[in-house]
């Protein structure tokens, strides 16, 4: 969690936080790791303080790009160490699948809700919950109290093609999530 002057940046994961961060500066605090057993990552920039900061916020994205982007972060990390694919003791890396269709077909079925939950679980840190697809800089140009923040894209990988069976089960396992974040 990137704490500064009356705002904290919650990150969750694959929500633009490398972005968000190539903007602010601030201090970390990494006292809580939501969703602990069941992360999905454990860097310290994932970690949150224990109490809501006045002034926090996060992003969330749609929960099947958000797995696809998960799957393409993962992909790459596994080309360069095939052993991590066997010794991962992150969550959603035991259903992993070198095919992105089956790995969120894996998801659906055996984690069902599980994006909704971690975006609850990151979320109950923060005052305001923004969508990615809406854009970060109007969020950071308010928050920073300027007309126009420029915001680079950090890490956006390779987005997999999703095929129809695969996002519908994602998007039936998601419903509560897709509702509650605004994209029903």
């Amino acid at each position: 969690m990137l704490v500064g002057n009356g705002w904290a940046f919650i990150h969750i994961p694959k929500c633009g936080g490398a972005a968000v961060r190539s903007v602010l500066s601030g201090w970390e605090c990494v006292d809580v790791l939501p969703l602990f057993p069941r992360n999905t990552v454990s860097h310290g920039f994932h970690w949150v303080a224990k109490d809501v900061h006045p002034g926090s916020f996060t992003f969330v994205r749609h929960p099947v790009t958000w797995l696809a982007s998960y799957w393409s972060e993962r992909g790459k990390e596994f080309l360069h160490d095939q052993e991590s694919v066997r010794i991962s003791i992150q969550l959603l890396d035991r259903l992993w699948s070198p095919d992105p269709d089956l790995f969120l077909a894996r998801v659906a079925y055996n984690l069902p809700g599980y994006v909704g939950e971690l975006f609850d679980a990151y979320a109950a840190y923060a005052v305001s919950v923004h969508r990615l697809e809406d854009g970060i800089a109007p969020v950071l140009s308010k928050l920073l109290g300027v007309d126009h923040v420029h915001v680079q894209t950090k890490n956006a990988g390779w987005s997999p093609k999703v095929s129809d069976r695969a996002s519908r089960l994602i998007m039936a396992s998601e419903k509560a999530a897709i509702e509650k974040y605004g994209y029903a």
